[in-house]
């Protein structure tokens, strides 16, 4: 990297090490600077003088002499001499029987691990950096080690902070737009940067780009932070090592501008929660009241609700289930595409009291999931594997269920079901969908209040 803190903020982390040594190469300053990370020669010398120190003093103490200690690990004598001389260290299966002949712990022996006094073998950050699955990984594959997904938030944005000092970028666009950006060769990096985005609440966009690269054109990840929202949460709690500067011109260009966005609209679908709220109150005279500029014409049920404008509307009905869903912290986004993606092994998860739970960074309830189970076992593609199912909802009502399980096995938006915006093309698979239904042995029961004794009691009828 070109910026010499975040050279020297990255050999003060491989200097945590122990052991190892960096040094910086520029080709004869005809590259961008870059560290080659080697053992330290003189801490291997040091490392094997201290196990030469203890090995003699423990040699001492045994009552079988080195001849009986050699022939137990199994080398000749002059090798244990060298051991004790510190002018060679054993070879790791050497070391372990050296251990079990001596009946004592590798730390005991050699307090830095067997390693550090070898130079043979792999340094401590190569190890390490196989022990995570990053070793040998090209632009293309790497990727974030599960462990850091573990991680409490403090750590990961330290992570993300160093993360986007290399590859990442703030600045303030030609037209005024705020702008924070990642990129990377990685598809996989790329969206595991983005989950790990939202632990913060931070939206980011991911876009797939072409980029010309030596007279090639290659695929690359491109991840866009331009809410200001997002952006405000990123300066404050994570930040851009090296880059400060420009991140303080980041925020200065959003002080002071009215907060816009066209994402993370409530859906379509509110607008009939609304119409029944009203009641006989006509949209102007409820956008009035609501104080919304252009109330004469609120699109209704033609466009997606801005949360402040969904808030303002839930304020002058005085509607707190509306207020509610204006103030969650679910973010709306629209799926463009469900893709079949083969067999794949589930899990059945029931989440007391608020019955939904996050998977992949999308909100899931246990009706969806349950429903979906009850479909799969009573459609089964190989007929001999196909078995009646009893679902008992104490939630949604069997009408609701019977259209979630009708739009699903269609494909069909089901807000659009409801809302009777179909395309000619939704009906045909709405009735293809209803036939395979029709035949399914599923079973709703939707009666409120069941108790265990009544379940049993029905599933036996």
């Amino acid at each position: 990297n070109g910026n010499p803190a975040l050279r020297d903020d990255f050999a003060r982390a491989v200097e945590a090490f122990g052991g190892l040594t960096t040094t910086v190469s520029t080709s004869g300053g005809r590259r961008t600077p870059s560290l080659r990370v080697a053992s330290d020669a003189a801490a291997i010398i040091r490392n094997r003088q201290a196990f030469a120190r203890t090995l003699t003093s423990m040699l001492q103490d045994q009552p079988a002499g080195t001849a009986d200690v050699a022939e137990a690990v199994g080398v000749t004598r002059g090798a244990v001499d060298a051991w004790k001389a510190g002018t060679s260290a054993p070879r790791p299966a050497h070391f372990e029987r050296l251990c079990d002949a001596l009946e004592v712990p590798a730390a005991t022996l050699a307090s830095e691990g067997h390693a550090a006094m070898s130079r043979s073998s792999q340094n401590a950050l190569t190890r390490w950096l196989q022990e995570l699955g990053l070793w040998g990984c090209s632009a293309h594959t790497k990727h974030i080690p599960a462990v850091v997904f573990t991680l409490q938030k403090p750590l990961v944005a330290l992570f993300l902070n160093r993360l986007f000092a290399t590859d990442g970028w703030a600045t303030v666009l030609r037209s005024g737009q705020a702008q924070l950006g990642y990129a990377t060769s990685s598809e996989r990096l790329a969206r595991q940067v983005q989950h790990l985005l939202l632990r913060f609440g931070i939206i980011a966009r991911l876009k797939e780009r072409r980029v010309k690269y030596k007279a090639v054109r290659r695929t690359a990840w491109q991840l866009d932070i331009t809410d200001a929202r997002s952006i405000e949460t990123f300066v404050q709690e994570i930040g851009i090592f090296g880059k400060e500067e420009a991140l303080a011109r980041v925020r200065e260009s959003l002080r002071g501008r009215r907060y816009q966005t066209n994402r993370d609209l409530i859906p379509v679908g509110v607008w009939e929660q609304l119409r029944a709220a009203k009641g006989a109150t006509s949209w102007q005279a409820l956008g009035r009241k609501a104080g919304l500029r252009g109330y004469t014409n609120l699109h209704v049920g033609k466009r997606a609700l801005s949360r402040d404008r969904l808030r303002r509307l839930a304020g002058a009905l005085d509607d707190a289930g509306l207020k509610s869903l204006a103030e969650s912290e679910v973010y709306w986004d629209e799926i463009v595409s469900i893709e079949a993606v083969g067999m794949k092994q589930v899990y059945d998860l029931t989440i007391p009291e608020t019955h939904n739970f996050v998977a992949n960074d999308i909100c899931v309830h246990n009706t969806a999931l349950s429903l979906a189970l009850a479909r799969n076992a009573a459609m089964h593609p190989d007929e001999a594997r196909q078995t009646g199912v009893a679902y008992f909802s104490l939630e949604m009502s069997a009408q609701q269920l019977a259209q979630r399980l009708l739009t699903s096995e269609a494909r069909v938006d089901a807000q659009a079901a409801r809302t009777g915006r179909l395309s000619e093309d939704d009906w045909p698979r709405l009735a293809r969908a209803a036939g395979r239904l029709s035949a399914a042995p599923i079973f709703i029961d939707d009666t409120p209040g069941l108790s265990i004794l009544e379940l049993r009691a029905k599933c036996r009828r």
